[in-house]
């Protein structure tokens, strides 16, 4: 991203948002899906939260793109919502489609759309905090436990601790 987002002027929720009266859909009515893959640079470090229905899952923070809100802001908003992290977002990572109800249809029923975050600011106190856990893992370990998430796991394999 030329213009890297930030959490700078960012007004946090003190609960999360609810519903989907808000989401944004695409032409054949796949939910629009915003998400970070988190890291430390210096420490080579990605955070992962627990899910919230399969608690001893690992995944990346994501939610619902919203239409009083551009992508950035959804993520950096879901970011936090979820694990409690602030910082910048320093590039578009890519769109990933998901067929997540209907696997034998060829129309996707999400698009994860994820950014690379540089995190600044680890929050003790969070919307989810009493529903996730977040946790730091290195690139290997945050890769296998992200292999049974295919559009997950694309995502971190494409941001730039892979190449270091």
């Amino acid at each position: 991203m030329s213009n890297s987002s930030s959490n700078d002027d960012m007004k946090y929720p003190t609960t999360s948002r609810q519903g989907r009266q808000q989401q944004i859909y695409n032409s054949d009515g796949a939910r629009l899906v915003v998400g970070v893959v988190p890291i430390l640079a210096r420490t080579k470090q990605v955070v992962l939260v627990s899910s919230r229905t399969r608690t001893n899952e690992w995944i990346l923070p994501k939610g619902g793109w919203e239409s009083d809100e551009t992508q950035e802001e959804s993520a950096l908003r879901e970011a936090y919502e979820e694990s409690g992290i602030k910082g910048t977002l320093t590039r578009n990572i890519g769109t990933f489609p998901h067929t997540k109800y209907f696997p034998d249809s060829d129309i996707p029923t999400c698009e994860f759309t994820f950014f690379e975050m540089d995190v600044t600011t680890f929050c003790e106190d969070w919307p989810e905090q009493g529903e996730r856990q977040r946790r730091l893992f290195n690139f290997e370990e945050a890769s296998k436990l992200l292999s049974h998430k295919p559009f997950m796991h694309q995502a971190l394999l494409k941001c730039s601790l892979r190449a270091q």
